[in-house]
C-alpha cells in the first residue's frame, strides 16, 4: 500500500493487525507511488491495498482513472468499456446504479479486489 496519507498509514496498521490476529504473517513494505503502481500492474504481490476514492457525482470518471489509468489491465479495460458507454447514456438512476454495481463486480472478479472499508470523503476548502 502506498502510505502517503495519515489515513492510509492508520488503515494499513488496522489491516495488518487483523491479518496477524487471523494467523497470517504480515510484512509491510514501503514503496513510492511509482514503484507501487508498477508492482500492482504486474500483479507482483500476495496482498496489495489500494485506496480508491470514488466521486459520488462522477463515479465512472473516478473508476476509469483508477482501473484504466493506474492499474492498466487492458483486458479489464476492454470488458468495461461497453458498461461505461451504457452508464453515460442511461438516464434512470436505478439502472445507472445497477451498471455501477456490474462494473465493480467485473473489477473485483478480475483483480481479486476485496473492499475493506467504505467511507465518505469530505473535501474542505475556504471561500
Amino acid at each position: 500500500m502506498c502510505l502517503n496519507t495519515v489515513h492510509n498509514r492508520n488503515f494499513v496498521k488496522y489491516v495488518a493487525h487483523d491479518l496477524i490476529e487471523n494467523g497470517i504473517d504480515v510484512e509491510v513494505e514501503i514503496y513510492n507511488q511509482e514503484k507501487f503502481l508498477k508492482k500492482l500492474r504486474l500483479k507482483e504481490y500476495d496482498i496489495a491495498l489500494y485506496n480508491i476514492t470514488v466521486n459520488s457525482i462522477y463515479p465512472l470518471t473516478s473508476l476509469e482513472k483508477v482501473i484504466i489509468g493506474k492499474i492498466v489491465d487492458y483486458e479489464l479495460k476492454d470488458t468495461l468499456k461497453p458498461f461505461f458507454h451504457l452508464y453515460e447514456k442511461e438516464k434512470e438512476r436505478e439502472k445507472r446504479e445497477n451498471i455501477i454495481n456490474k462494473i465493480f463486480y467485473l473489477t473485483y472478479s478480475s483483480r481479486y479486489f476485496v473492499p475493506l472499508a467504505h467511507r465518505q470523503t469530505y473535501i474542505l476548502k475556504s471561500r
